[in-house]
């Protein structure tokens, strides 16, 4: 017998026999897959919106150093960049919400989902998440953290697949391709030149 303290919070509908679904029957994405999507969009997040904040928002120093390099002493000034101000922490969360929500909304998936061939769909009727679904799964997120991290782990052992955030949001997360033979290898590895 498993514990679900979410299970009534959303009535699930049946998105199982969805006309979305291939075969009737959708593929949810596990804990790992999902994992993977979030360290490629953590990645891009890094190498994309957290230089252009930091440029702007990032708390600026004056800093003075001398080097003695055997003969003379040399002294060096520059800025120094650390840590971000309230205002940039402030832009930072509302340009991350802003680009997720996006692609949420557009996409039905974040870059890392696009690439595992993975999207984000209504848990009622396998449709893509609307816009409030998708600011509270956003917030969700903060919850998932919790603990450990443990909303997010809850997928692995969730029946369908739901992390803490999808249950508040009433979303799933599922493979885009249903008529992949193998749902857990996803079809972007699977296309091969013939």
């Amino acid at each position: 017998m498993s514990f679900d303290p979410f299970a009534d919070a959303i009535p699930s509908g049946d998105p199982e026999k969805s006309p979305n679904s291939a075969n009737g029957t959708l593929h949810y994405a596990g804990f790992w897959i999902r994992f993977i999507a979030s360290v490629i969009d953590s990645v891009l997040i890094m190498l994309v919106i957290a230089p252009v904040i930091r440029f702007f928002f990032a708390n600026r120093q004056s800093v003075s150093t001398q080097v003695f390099d055997g003969k003379n002493i040399s002294s060096y000034n520059f800025e120094a960049m650390y840590g971000l101000s309230p205002l940039g922490q402030l832009a930072y969360f509302l340009l991350v919400l802003t680009v997720v929500m996006l692609f949420w909304i557009y996409r039905a998936a974040t870059p890392g989902k696009i690439l595992l061939g993975l999207k984000i769909v209504d848990a009622k009727t396998a449709q893509p998440l609307n816009k409030q679904q998708g600011i509270v799964r956003y917030l969700g997120y903060y919850l998932s953290t919790l603990f450990f991290g443990l909303g997010f782990i809850w997928a692995a052992f969730d029946r369908r697949k739901q992390a803490w955030h999808d249950k508040i949001a009433g979303t799933l997360v599922i493979y885009n391709n249903q008529k992949t033979k193998n749902p857990d290898y996803p079809a972007f590895f699977s296309k091969r030149s013939s």
